[in-house]
């Protein structure tokens, strides 16, 4: 009775880390890519469903976010819509004033970011993150 007790438990413990295994393997084919102006530090914020405002269109499996160099992105793109592609990859580069990518940011740099929202107002929605691996609280 003991043995089985042991062997049901190690087929248990094995469940389960191949369940965690699995549920961690990213199968996501969209990307959200930051372009971030050489020598930025501090805080990006997106303003969704801003009217008159450029959209956040997917390309290639790609939205790219060039992020201007007072860090605030403007967009008529409404933060339900821009979530409709669920889980995703992030990357960010540095580009220079031309736009080109010079250098890759590792993700440990931008990570935490939160959305907001105001009284469930669609306009007051917003998303920040940091992109200097110090400021985790943008408002």
């Amino acid at each position: 009775m003991l043995k089985w007790k042991k062997r049901w438990t190690a087929i248990v413990l094995i469940g389960v880390v191949l369940i965690v295994l699995i549920a961690n393997i990213d199968t996501s084919k969209e990307t959200v890519i930051y372009h971030v102006p050489e020598g930025f530090k501090g805080c990006m914020t997106i303003y969704y469903s801003q009217k008159g405002h450029e959209t956040l269109d997917m390309k290639d499996n790609e939205i790219i976010i060039d992020i201007p160099k007072d860090g605030k992105v403007i967009t008529s793109t409404s933060e339900k819509d821009f979530n409709k592609i669920g889980w995703h990859k992030t990357k960010a580069y540095y580009v220079n004033n031309s736009g080109a990518r010079i250098k890759k940011i590792p993700n440990s740099m931008y990570q935490n970011g939160m959305s907001s929202t105001s009284n469930n107002d669609p306009k007051s929605a917003r998303f920040t993150i940091s992109f200097d691996d110090v400021s985790d609280n943008c408002y």
